[in-house]
């Protein structure tokens, strides 16, 4: 009799921030609509904060983790606090600051995070929850838009696990939506009815997520969503304003260096950090419309005045349009995306009208912002975009708790028995397996030719069979599969072989079709299968069905297109693969 499939008691969401984390969960039989952690370390038990800052502070002296999220003290001397390092993650992220942390310093920090928040949360559930430790609990994490390559998804799952997330015997842990889909599911729960096409903008601390679905079921607790088109991200957000911020009030202090006695880059960021969210928070709102904002400058003499750096009572005036045009920049990179997503949709679904834009995220959510995105697109307003003729600006409910609240309400449908809310998924980017394939001179001219000692047959070599595209849809259950061909000496059957599988962001038309790299035989036919999600899976099938029992008995090392030796190592080591048409 087989064994029970497991299935989670409790699941907790995490949306892992630029600036603050949010977490929220949902317990069995019911599954009722998910619950914030608003009671943290470091601040009043009687305060409430619907998320933990991200961030984590150590010995100034020997670097030992001291604190993490609101006990961190940025003015303690003996501390050293790092906060906004999410986009550092990525390693193609190029990050401009003088100061910026090396790769290897931001893994250290995400997994001291990380593992700091699992502890307390082991604990607080501990106390909170009876018989939690015996539960069976799985942790659903997001990821950006903007992380497509799976090497980096594999690389966050692994610190996620290092982390502690997974490690008990009857807790699972998962990387299940981007935040783009993550919004966009919560944003459908906002009236929408069969048929609408929503776009969702969800505008947070360091990323820009957007994503366009058609709502397939509306019926409650079965909603059911369809991707239009792939997601779509940009490094657009909130902390980006402060950073502009931080550096007009340090290069205003510099004209002033010797009226203050503490250190010019602590007092620029203090600045930010006190006065300044303030005014950025509430910016587009009537109450703001003066044309001067004071920020107080800490240390300097009460009363001081110093007209060539606009200092005027021992504050800086920061105008308001300077802080218009810091929020402009990114606002005009907003829109840039959004007006490409409008175009793309109109070029594929001619015939979609997109009904709602809705804004999410703590960026998405300032009436400034709100403000300039119903001026180009509601109702059609300029007229540039055809499929926004009819098109409404809604806000997000709670907008800055959207992600991590559909984190656990996507699972909880499903375990509810509903339908998976987003069953299918456009994929990111483009996969093929490096095969050989039988010489057609009219094809392979001047590619590498050899003869197959075993059918004595002329092969083209490193030929790359594409065989999902970018932008094709996949159901995330049954992926997609291709069947291929081995030939394995006798005796070595049962040994294990790679595979290379090449993967490219290129569009589907300028995919490159070539890569460059005895006795008698087995032939071994074989479909490898991908399952395509927030990251990336591999089964291998056999004719009589799935040879590999789980995804963890397939290695997968990733390699750089441009790292020529280890290709080198990889094509020399890989067999030569098939395709069966």
């Amino acid at each position: 009799m087989a064994p029970n499939p497991w299935t989670p008691d409790v699941v907790i969401g995490i949306d892992f921030g630029m600036t603050c984390t949010g977490v929220a969960w949902s317990a069995a039989p019911e599954w009722n609509d998910p619950k914030t952690l608003q009671h943290w370390p470091g601040i009043a038990y009687h305060e409430i904060r619907n998320k933990v800052d991200t961030a984590v502070a150590y010995d100034a002296r020997d670097s030992r983790l001291r604190n993490w999220g609101f006990a961190c003290d940025d003015e303690d001397p003996a501390l050293e606090v790092n906060r906004f390092f999410k986009l550092n993650l990525d390693p193609g992220y190029i990050d401009n600051h003088i100061h910026a942390p090396t790769h290897a310093e931001v893994k250290q920090w995400y997994c001291d995070y990380l593992q700091s928040l699992y502890s307390y949360l082991m604990k607080h559930f501990g106390e909170t929850m009876p018989r939690f430790e015996s539960k069976n609990v799985e942790f659903v994490f997001s990821v950006p838009t903007t992380w497509k390559d799976p090497r980096m998804i594999a690389e966050i799952q692994r610190m996620v696990k290092t982390a502690g997330y997974g490690k008990e015997e009857h807790h699972r842990v998962s990387i299940s939506l981007t935040e783009a889909e993550a919004a966009a599911v919560y944003a459908s729960k906002q009236q929408m009815e069969k048929g609408d096409v929503f776009l969702v903008c969800d505008a947070g601390g360091g990323t820009t997520d957007i994503n366009i679905l058609k709502v397939k079921s509306a019926v409650k607790s079965k909603t059911e969503l369809q991707p239009l088109q792939c997601n779509e991200g940009l490094a657009i957000g909130s902390t980006l304003i402060d950073h502009r911020m931080e550096m007009f009030i340090r290069e205003r202090l510099e004209l002033i260096r010797s009226h203050i006695p503490d250190d010019l880059d602590s007092v620029a960021k203090r600045m930010v950090q006190d006065r300044f969210m303030g005014y950025k928070c509430s910016f587009g709102m009537a109450t703001i419309e003066v044309p001067k904002l004071p920020l107080p400058i800490p240390g300097l003499t009460c009363g001081t005045n110093l007209p060539h750096a606009d200092v005027e009572n021992s504050s800086l005036i920061l105008k308001v349009e300077y802080l218009q045009c810091i929020f402009d920049e990114q606002v005009d990179k907003i829109q840039s995306l959004l007006d490409e997503q409008f175009r793309i949709l109109h070029e594929e679904h001619p015939q979609e009208q997109v009904s709602y834009l809705v804004l999410s995220g703590g960026l998405g959510s300032s009436p400034y912002v709100r403000d300039r995105i119903k001026k180009r697109y509601e109702g059609g307003s300029n007229g540039d975009f055809p499929n926004a003729r009819s098109l409404s600006i809604i806000l997000a409910s709670e907008p800055q708790l959207a992600v991590v609240h559909e984190l656990v309400l996507a699972r909880a449908q499903a375990l509810r028995g509903g339908p998976e809310i987003m069953s299918t998924r456009r994929c990111p980017l483009s996969y093929g397996i490096v095969c050989r394939e039988l010489y057609d001179p009219l094809k392979h001219q001047g590619q590498p030719v050899e003869l197959d000692k075993f059918d004595k047959k002329r092969y083209a070599e490193g030929q790359v069979s594409w065989f999902i595209t970018q932008g094709e849809v996949v159901n995330i259950h049954e992926g997609k599969s291709r069947r291929f061909r081995n030939k394995i000496p006798p005796g070595l059957e049962h040994h294990p072989w790679r595979t290379q599988i090449y993967m490219s962001d290129l569009p589907s038309r300028q995919l490159p079709q070539s890569i460059r790299h005895k006795g008698c035989y087995y032939e071994a036919e074989f479909s490898v299968k991908m399952l395509v999600g927030t990251g990336l899976q591999f089964e291998v099938w056999g004719q009589n069905g799935c040879k590999s029992r789980s995804h963890d008995e397939i290695e997968v090392q990733w390699a750089s297109a441009d790292d020529a030796a280890l290709q080198k190592q990889l094509v020399d080591e890989t067999p030569a693969m098939y395709p069966i048409s």
